[in-house]
């Protein structure tokens, strides 16, 4: 019996394909293991993986067969016409390259004609988006719970409710009782702090108020948003007065986003200019208040207003009250109130702190 050489041929071939697909394997591995959410492995994460990656990686494994499919027929087709060239006219060699070239275009071909029936039922079934229907997107962003922004540092450690004093806030204590009820409790230039207390009753703190300018846009972002957490964090209650006298109102969505511009010198800001947001999410900034307005021109009131919160940082995460909750924030609030501005007929007007603490331009 003559020895085939065929044989070695195609098993050397598998051999020099497997070296091939682990040397791949090998020069991804040091990106798998870099420290990043996105590696560029076959499983594109690290130490943050979600159950999408393994579509992910299942896609990516089916991209490269495909990619290997094309690369291994090519080279068959061209060693089998290699062995028939140097075959001297042997009919076993010959047979065994016919046999083999069979195979590899009758398994191209199969692929192919298994794209073209996939395609046609669900062109039959009537799906759409024919041209990508092999393609898929997920998010691949893994959540994370919900962190407070950072408040701005203070050069000594905040007080407890209970020892607040006007001098921890360099506040001046001036005289004032219930019998000068509709007079300004602090002077031109100033507002009071009831939160703070005074040594002898009957005095009221008062404070300068911040004069803000441009330069300080970021500082007075940092300072509102740190106000409002001090809502959150002490349990403020929905519909419960809000701490001190700078608004004589009580806690809801928009009230507490007031208290918390005018806590830090800033004015009301209903009675400030608005514009239309632009719907780039990227244009609203740490610190603006958006309100939720009707497009109906008739609408009164609350109908008019149905909403107004505050973006606490550049993720989105807004502020947030309603009567089933105490004051609190919304880690995806944005894309929450985005998303209600068609149904519910609304748009978006945002009254901009950099534009407020440029002089309110």
């Amino acid at each position: 019996m003559k020895k085939s050489y065929f044989q070695p041929v195609i098993v050397f071939t598998i051999v020099l394909l497997t070296i091939i697909f682990f040397l791949q394997i090998a020069i991804l591995s040091p990106a798998v293991l870099a420290d990043d959410d996105s590696t560029g492995g076959l499983v594109p994460c690290n130490n943050k993986c979600t159950l999408c990656h393994i579509l992910i990686g299942l896609q990516n494994i089916f991209k490269y067969l495909i990619g290997l499919l094309f690369v291994a027929t090519m080279f068959f087709v061209t060693l089998n016409g290699a062995l028939m060239m140097v075959s001297a006219g042997s009919k076993k060699i010959i047979g065994q390259v016919k046999t083999a070239l069979g195979y590899c275009l009758k398994g191209f071909l199969l692929f192919l004609i298994c794209w073209v029936i996939v395609t046609g039922i669900m062109k039959t079934l009537g799906y759409r988006q024919l041209n990508n229907w092999w393609q898929f997107e997920c998010d691949t962003t893994q959540a994370e719970p919900p962190v407070s922004p950072t408040p701005s540092p203070t050069p000594s450690p905040t007080p407890t409710p209970t020892n607040k004093s006007c001098k921890d806030i360099g506040g001046i204590c001036r005289i004032w009782h219930p019998s000068m009820e509709g007079q300004s409790k602090c002077e031109e230039g100033e507002q009071p702090r009831e939160d703070y207390k005074c040594p002898n009753s009957g005095e009221i703190c008062c404070i300068t108020k911040a004069i803000w300018n441009c330069a300080d846009a970021a500082a007075a972002a940092r300072e509102v948003i740190n106000n409002y957490m001090k809502l959150v964090n002490s349990g403020q209650q929905y519909g419960a007065k809000l701490p001190g006298d700078i608004i004589k109102e009580t806690a809801n969505c928009g009230s507490s986003c007031n208290w918390s511009w005018q806590s830090a010198g800033l004015p009301d800001f209903w009675s400030l200019k608005r514009s239309e947001w632009d719907g780039n999410p990227n244009s609203l900034q740490p610190g603006d208040i958006c309100l939720l307005v009707s497009n109906d021109p008739n609408a009164q009131g609350d109908a008019k207003y149905p909403h107004a919160f505050m973006i606490l940082d550049q993720n989105g995460m807004t502020t947030m009250a309603s009567p089933k909750i105490n004051i609190t924030y919304s880690k995806d609030g944005l894309n929450y109130n985005i998303n209600r501005l068609k149904p519910e007929n609304l748009h978006i007007e945002v009254v901009r702190i950099s534009d407020v603490v440029c002089k309110n331009k």
